[in-house]
């Protein structure tokens, strides 16, 4: 169906509060209201969000229930804990796209994941890691990743990370 854009709804899961000046829900939300602000659309208007919802898959399909009664015509879920729940939303509510945060699920209808290349900068924080142990004397490099060492996005972030610190001293054990 046809959506005129002034009548588009973009609905949001945060994980924290709307309101954070800094961190992970800040940089979402940042980012969502600028691609909206870029495209002519009024965020006062057609963001709705649901903030401070925890990784509970009820909890989850609640916001996305009220945010779907709501109009909204896309739905971002920033939370890697999200996505079962919004996998299961997706089906339920075919004509609503859902676009989650990380992840490894998606539909060929209207489920997505998007991520951002963060081990170009875990490589940046090899590097500087690295030339830290060369100044220290010390070859002994720590890194601590998230859970899940399974998933992609983790992997590649400790590669990037590793690489990094060989990049500037090939002598380094990182652990």
């Amino acid at each position: 169906s046809n959506v005129n854009a002034s009548d588009f709804k973009v609905g949001a899961i945060y994980i924290n509060k709307k309101s954070d000046t800094a961190g992970y829900t800040y940089a979402h939300h940042a980012g969502i209201t600028k691609a909206m602000e870029a495209l002519g659309m009024d965020v006062d208007k057609q963001l709705l969000i649901v903030d401070e919802v925890k990784e509970d898959d009820t909890l989850v399909g609640a916001a996305v229930d009220t945010l779907v009664g709501e109009g909204c015509n896309i739905i971002f879920g920033i939370s890697f804990g999200y996505l079962n729940a919004m996998a299961d939303k997706a089906e339920e509510y075919p004509d609503v796209i859902f676009s989650h945060a990380t992840g490894y699920m998606s539909n060929p209808n209207n489920y997505n994941n998007y991520f951002g290349r963060i081990y170009q900068a875990r490589y940046l924080a090899g590097i500087a890691a690295g030339l830290k142990s060369l100044e220290t004397n010390n070859n002994n490099v720590g890194y601590v990743s998230a859970y899940g060492t399974e998933y992609a996005e983790t992997c590649s972030g400790i590669n990037g990370f590793a690489l990094g610190v060989q990049a500037v001293n090939p002598d380094a054990t990182v652990y």
